[in-house]
């Protein structure tokens, strides 16, 4: 009789634990599958298909979280491409719609005899325009310091530039 009892103990544990393993297979299922899912939302594969999860409980809720999560940042993505289409060209556009104004006002500036010139006061930097230089009878690859460009200036004019 102990041996009987022995061996039904020892079937009954085995069974368990191979009914154990099958349910928990079952029911962790739908969370690989949503595991999977989320990994190639991931990696940014937003077109594969997703695995409608049909339980009424949280992963079920889950699921179609996911499937929205999807829906949404596909139309983010197009909405993007949109959005972004065609800028390249836009910047390049406008940067050589910049260049050319910007040699135009060089050629008014020298042709009118203007200058420009400029302080930073972040970096307490002193630019003068090429045209300066020139008017001034100064070789337009030198490079000059304040001092050096406030005795250029027009004696009368020095104490304003100075303040």
């Amino acid at each position: 009789m102990k041996l009987f009892l022995r061996s039904l103990y020892v079937f009954i544990i085995i069974h368990s634990i191979v009914l154990f393993y099958f349910i928990a297979n079952i029911i962790s299922r739908p969370i690989r599958a949503l595991t999977r899912i989320t990994s190639r939302l991931h990696e940014e594969d937003f077109q594969s298909p997703l695995v409608n999860i049909k339980y009424p409980d949280e992963i079920g809720e889950l699921n179609n979280s996911v499937i929205v999560l999807q829906s949404n940042l596909n139309e983010s993505r197009e909405k993007n491409k949109k959005l972004t289409s065609g800028l390249e060209e836009e910047i390049s556009r406008r940067t050589s719609q910049l260049e050319s104004a910007h040699k135009k006002l060089m050629e008014a500036q020298i042709h009118a005899k203007i200058v420009n010139f400029d302080f930073n006061f972040s970096t307490k930097t002193f630019y003068i325009s090429d045209n300066f230089k020139t008017l001034v009878g100064v070789d337009t690859n030198t490079s000059l310091s304040f001092n050096e460009i406030i005795e250029l200036i027009h004696e009368e004019d020095r104490e304003e530039v100075r303040e």
